[in-house]
């Protein structure tokens, strides 16, 4: 899970798309605007790479600046169920058996809610 400023993320480790592009124009392609391996006119696909890819292959990693992780050495569950937000800016955690998980605004590690604790 990871946070940026107020926002919340499930995930942002799979960067790789598998819907044919990576949604951002290629500069100088005949398309310009479409996403990579789109078509022209709707003919020949354009030349892009897919998956937003780099030409050998390689994947485009994410720049993490600004970005904090937060996991099981904050608290946090083994399995993650599903990640929501609140207006106070709380965050939300279900950990099936685990729990439930609460990130509170500034604070680093989770507090967790149990059957025992009515659940």
């Amino acid at each position: 899970m990871a946070r940026f400023g107020d926002k919340a993320s499930e995930s942002i480790l799979e960067t790789a798309r598998t819907d044919g592009g990576d949604a951002r124009p290629d500069p100088g392609s005949p398309d310009a605007g479409r996403p990579d391996g789109g078509t022209h006119d709707g003919g020949a696909p354009d030349g892009g790479h897919p998956d937003g890819g780099h030409s050998d292959g390689g994947i485009i990693q994410p720049d993490l600046s600004g970005w904090t992780f937060y996991g099981v050495t904050n608290g946090g569950p083994q399995t993650v169920l599903g990640v929501t937000s609140d207006q106070g800016g709380n965050i939300w955690v279900a950990g099936g058996e685990e729990g439930l998980f609460l990130l509170r605004p500034q604070s680093t590690r989770f507090g967790r809610f149990t059957m025992d604790d009515g659940l």
